[in-house]
């Protein structure tokens, strides 16, 4: 039971996956590709799966007299068609504009005094704290 489970759910996920990773219309070429090697296993009785797999996808471009149907196989010639879920390139957001610099202020602070804020206890760095 629990072994029939899996299996099901192997091939649930094979499935998906297969779907997911494979254009749709070329899943649907695959009775031509049964039709075809029937028609190979006719002509050569002695021809196997892996024969025509590799005569059909491993051997180069053979231009032979069946060309035309061999182009018709499965992944021979895929046509690139656009996702339906594709998101459209939008325009690009606005550039803001370039930051102005602040106006100088008349009282600046050195840049130590910010992170050391004057004390009374300490006037300057050079001079001993007040008692």
């Amino acid at each position: 039971m629990k072994d029939s489970y899996r299996r099901l759910g192997f091939g649930l996920l094979l499935c998906v996956f297969t779907a997911a990773a494979t254009p749709l219309g070329e899943l649907l070429k695959l009775p031509v590709l049964i039709e075809h090697f029937r028609e190979h296993k006719q002509e050569t009785p002695d021809m196997t799966v892996m024969g025509f797999i590799v005569l059909h996808y491993f051997s180069g471009d053979i231009r032979d007299a069946d060309y035309e149907r061999d182009m018709q196989l499965p992944f021979k010639t895929m046509e690139s068609s656009p996702l339906p879920f594709a998101v459209a390139p939008s325009e690009p957001a606005p550039i803001a504009p370039p930051l102005t610099p602040a106006p100088a202020c008349r009282k600046c602070l050195p840049p130590l005094a910010l992170l050391f804020p004057p004390t009374p206890y300490v006037a300057t760095l050079t001079e001993p704290p007040e008692a």
